[in-house]
C-alpha cells in the first residue's frame, strides 16, 4: 500500500510492458472491513517513487517533476516541475509537502496547488542515490531530518529553511 484514506488501503497499479515495470497506471482503494475494493484509471502511466499524505497520492519523478493524484478518480489535481531530482517519496508537515534528493536537496509544496514554496541548495555531490539507499525527509516536531548520500543526515527549521543560491 502507498497509505490510507477514509479507512481505505490505497495501492498503485504497476503498468508493465513485457517483464519491465515502466510505473503506474492505476489506483486500487481496498476497505479491509467490507473487502470491497474499487478501482480508478490514471489518465496516463506515472513513474517514479509513489507515497501518500493527506488524502492524496503523489508521485515523485527521476526529473524532478512531482503530481497529485486523487485516489477516488485517478485524476491528476496538480503537477509540478521542481529541482528535486529523484525525489523521495512525501513527508507531510504543518502546512507543505516536503521532497527530497539523494544530493539532499529539500523543496517544499504546497499541498492544494503544488506551488513551489521554497528550495534549498544540494548538501552532497552526485545525482543518484548508492545502490539500495534512497532520499528520505521526515518531519519531526517542527524539523525536517534530512537523509541523504554519502551516510549524510542533516536537519534544520522547516520554518526557516536554508536560504538557496
Amino acid at each position: 500500500p502507498v497509505g490510507a484514506t477514509g479507512g481505505r488501503l490505497a495501492l498503485l497499479r504497476v503498468h508493465k510492458e513485457g517483464p519491465a515495470s515502466t510505473g503506474y497506471d492505476g489506483v486500487a482503494l481496498a476497505d479491509p472491513a467490507t473487502r470491497k475494493v474499487t478501482y480508478a484509471p490514471l489518465a496516463r502511466t506515472y513513474d517514479g517513487t509513489p507515497g501518500m499524505a493527506g488524502g492524496t497520492v503523489y508521485v515523485s519523478g527521476q526529473t524532478g517533476r512531482v503530481t497529485a493524484i486523487d485516489p477516488e478518480s485517478g485524476r491528476a489535481k496538480w503537477s509540478r516541475q521542481t529541482a528535486v531530482e529523484g525525489a523521495s517519496g512525501p513527508a507531510s508537515g504543518e502546512r507543505a509537502l516536503y521532497f527530497s534528493s539523494a544530493t539532499g536537496r529539500v523543496v517544499a509544496l504546497s499541498p492544494s496547488t503544488g506551488e513551489i514554496l521554497w528550495t534549498t541548495d544540494p548538501r552532497v555531490d552526485g545525482l543518484t542515490g548508492e545502490e539500495g539507499s534512497g532520499p528520505r525527509v521526515t518531519v519531526a516536531g517542527g524539523a525536517l531530518v534530512v537523509a541523504a548520500d554519502k551516510n549524510t543526515l542533516f536537519a534544520f527549521d522547516a520554518r526557516k529553511p536554508p536560504k538557496s543560491g
